[in-house]
């Protein structure tokens, strides 16, 4: 009997864990793709077809177009060392400064 009880409530937290695991995500998806339009009854809306990752490409956008001001100065300041030693080829040189170029561009504001 101890043994069905201890078998039955261990499938019953994996179960509910389960649950949890698929219905929070399928929550962000409804909220990402939800309109917020008022609606009569009887008209026809239309609506877009809905986006399985509809929050997450909004975060992924947001992270791809800049980068933090503190992680660009300390590149920076190790590309601005590694202008200094003396045996870099001038390729190396060129591609350097193209990357000092390139961090200060994507330094967020």
């Amino acid at each position: 009997m101890n043994k069905e009880f201890n078998q039955n409530t261990r499938t019953l937290i994996v179960s509910f864990v389960f649950a949890l695991m698929v219905m929070i995500p399928l929550r962000f998806v409804e909220f990402g793709n939800s309109y917020s339009q008022s609606a009569v009854l009887g008209e026809s809306v239309t609506v877009a077809e809905p986006k399985i990752e509809a929050p997450y490409d909004v975060v992924d956008d947001a992270s791809k177009n800049c980068i933090a001001s503190d992680y660009v100065d300390k590149a920076i300041v190790f590309l601005k060392n590694e202008l200094k030693v003396s045996g870099v080829s001038k390729t190396r040189l060129n591609d350097i400064e193209a990357e000092i170029v390139g961090f200060e561009k994507a330094r967020c504001n």
